[in-house]
């Protein structure tokens, strides 16, 4: 979102699936739910994110991502080694001072925006979501698929492909 508001006008349509405005952070009644998020980034914490994770033959990973393909990423990674560049992306993207700076000032996004939300999402809540809507000038359409977690596109691929190709204009997809 934060490069879509600084580059207006490069798209369309912007899709949300989980997540909030970066504003959001400072706002109290945001802020139960953000506390969610900072419990599930255990990636925050280099060295000691890895060596949790990947203990008891990556069972913290499994229990803690609640991926539906969790055997096969730790398969792909193998190591301790190379977890650590997968999680210096979660790293990079929010950076530990954004929960204690002043939020980025940034102009609102005015295309129309779909934000996704899945009820069983372990670290992000559905306020943050909701209040996202404050920061779209545009149209703004909010979906909440209840039963799943948040590898949404993962467990419900379907009705995630769905969602974004009927809000995308295309209509409804073709039975197979």
């Amino acid at each position: 979102e934060n490069l879509h508001s600084r580059f207006t006008g490069l798209n369309e349509n912007l899709n949300r699936l989980h997540g909030d405005h970066k504003e959001l952070r400072a706002d109290v009644e945001v802020l139960r739910e953000s506390l969610r998020e900072i419990e599930a980034r255990v990636d925050k914490h280099e060295g000691i994110a890895e060596q949790w994770l990947t203990a008891n033959d990556w069972s913290n990973f499994r229990a803690w991502s609640s991926h539906p393909d969790a055997d096969a990423i730790v398969e792909a990674v193998g190591t301790r080694e190379r977890l650590t560049p997968m999680l210096n992306w979660y790293r990079a993207n929010v950076p530990a001072a954004s929960w204690v700076a002043d939020p980025p000032q940034l102009p609102p996004v005015e295309v129309p925006t779909m934000g996704v939300w899945s009820s069983g999402d372990f670290a992000l809540g559905e306020a943050q979501m909701l209040r996202s809507a404050e920061h779209v000038a545009g149209p703004w359409r909010y979906e909440r698929i209840d039963g799943v977690g948040h590898w949404m596109q993962l467990e419900v691929p379907d009705r995630v492909t769905d969602l974004l190709v009927d809000f995308l204009g295309g209509g409804p997809r073709p039975s197979s």
